[in-house]
Order: structure tokens, then C-alpha cells, then sequence
């Protein structure tokens, strides 16, 4: 039997030597396993770092392109009401040329108007004076001198001044013929 004792002596010489390699690998492993994590710790860190850093950046670049953009959006604003203030005023100016031309040309026909109401009243009356002397020939003329009017005759009254919107009666209508 001593081959065999031998053997397992062998045997657990080679198992108390694994064994103590392995509690050194364990070490080892967990060692490693320590610098892994405080090296990635480190790293995560500076990670974290540089995003704030690149956060503060960007934060400023930002308020900086805001403070631009209101700037620009102000000026625009400012642009367009100066336009818009420019654009009424032209229509107005327009408004009000057009409402003038229209009055001058209103007050024009107005002025026509009463020029031809007036010349078709001096016809009217010369027409009427005619014809009163017409009828006054054709009845004959009375023995004492003036004619003799017919009953249907029309009575010439002299027209005044035209005034703006009144009415002036510058004849007086003949009865008709009563039988």
C-alpha cells in the first residue's frame, strides 16, 4: 500500500497547491476586479465632467443665440410696424385724394347740373313767352293797347338766385281748361 498512500499523498499535495493557486487567482481576479472599477469610476467621472462642461457651453451658446434671435425678432417687429405705419398713411393720403377728387368732380355736376337747369328754365320761359304772345295775336289785341292774356296764359315770374339745395319756383303751371 504505500503506492497507493504515495498517490494520495500526491494527490493532496497537488489539491493544497491548487487550492492555495486558486485563493492567489482569487486575490488576483478581485485585485483586478478593484483597479477595473475605480479605473471605470474615473472614467465615468470624467465623462459626467466634460457633459457638464459641454452642457454649460452649450447653455451659454444658447442664451447667446436666444438674446440674438430676440434682437433680430425686435428689429423685425420694429421693420414691420414702420412699414405697416408707412402703408396706412399712403392709403390714407390716397383716401383722402380720392374723396377730394370726388367732391371736385360731385360740386362739378352740381354746377352743371344748375347751369342746365337754368338754361332749360330761360328756354321754358322764352318758350312760354312765345306762346303767350302767340295766343295774345291770335285773339287780337284789345282796342286800349296792352293784349288781352288768355285765362290758360302763364305768368313769367323772374327767377332768384339759385340757392345751394333749394328750389325756386320760376313759373307758375297753368290751370287746366274748365268746361
Amino acid at each position: 500500500m504505500p503506492v497507493f498512500g504515495d498517490q494520495m499523498k500526491n494527490f493532496t499535495d497537488h489539491l493544497r497547491i491548487s487550492i492555495e493557486n486558486r485563493t492567489d487567482a482569487l486575490g488576483q481576479v478581485h485585485q483586478a476586479t478593484n483597479h477595473l472599477l475605480t479605473a471605470a469610476r474615473e472614467f465615468m467621472g470624467n465623462v459626467s465632467h466634460e457633459h457638464q462642461v459641454m452642457a454649460g457651453e452649450l447653455t451659454e451658446a444658447l442664451d447667446k443665440f436666444h438674446g440674438d434671435l430676440s434682437d433680430r425678432v425686435e428689429d423685425m417687429r420694429k421693420r414691420h410696424r414702420a412699414s405697416l405705419k408707412q402703408t396706412q398713411d399712403e392709403l390714407r393720403q390716397r383716401l383722402n385724394d380720392n374723396k377730394a377728387a370726388r367732391n371736385e368732380s360731385v360740386e362739378s355736376m352740381r354746377n352743371t347740373f344748375r347751369e342746365q337747369r337754368q338754361e332749360v328754365a330761360d328756354d321754358l320761359r322764352a318758350a312760354s313767352n312765345t306762346w303767350r304772345e302767340f295766343t295774345a295775336n291770335r285773339h287780337g289785341a284789345a282796342p286800349d293797347g296792352p293784349a288781352v292774356h288768355h285765362k290758360a296764359a302763364v305768368a313769367t315770374v323772374e327767377p332768384a338766385a339759385p340757392q345751394h339745395g333749394k328750389k325756386t319756383q320760376e313759373t307758375t303751371k297753368p290751370k287746366g281748361r274748365r268746361k
